[in-house]
């Protein structure tokens, strides 16, 4: 058990790192354990039962990069940014973990909501864009089932 006040901090290189890979690939595979427990212990998610289960409940990256934003308990896009930086405004937290914990801490908090912002918008299209050619497929899987034919409509000018 780490000492009041010694708390090693956190690899906060490596937990940017895989947070950034799995935002970049838009594959929760590459969220690694620290990651994980940094995001579920410090940023508002809860467990999902394991690492497996978290990566299963947000196998929608883009979900995952909104709620990096809000937290599991918020609907508000500047919850994390705004709770960033807690434990270093607390000095509860610096005198029981040390400032280079909590600094560790901050600064992963802050990395990762300049992650998501930075990768939001392109994964909800890419989601967007799977969503509708998943749909595409079903509507065409029961065109063919029922004998019809599906048609693009054609776009009509204005004017």
């Amino acid at each position: 058990m780490q000492q009041k006040q010694n708390w090693k901090p956190l690899n906060t290189k490596g937990i940017l790192r895989s947070v950034g890979q799995v935002l970049a690939k838009g594959n929760m595979q590459h969220l690694t354990k620290d990651a994980y427990h940094h995001i579920t212990l410090h940023m508002g998610f809860i467990a999902h039962y394991d690492i497996n289960g978290f990566r299963d409940v947000y196998r929608n990256v883009a979900e995952f990069a909104r709620r990096l934003l809000t937290s599991e308990m918020s609907n508000d896009p500047g919850y994390n940014e705004r709770g960033a930086d807690h434990y270093m405004r607390d000095s509860f937290f610096d005198k029981s973990y040390g400032q280079p914990y909590c600094q560790s801490v901050t600064d992963c908090n802050v990395g990762i909501v300049r992650l998501a912002k930075a990768h939001l918008g392109r994964l909800t299209r890419e989601a967007d864009e799977n969503q509708r050619q998943a749909e595409i497929a079903e509507l065409n899987r029961l065109a063919t089932r029922h004998g019809l034919t599906v048609t693009p409509a054609v776009k009509r000018k204005a004017g």
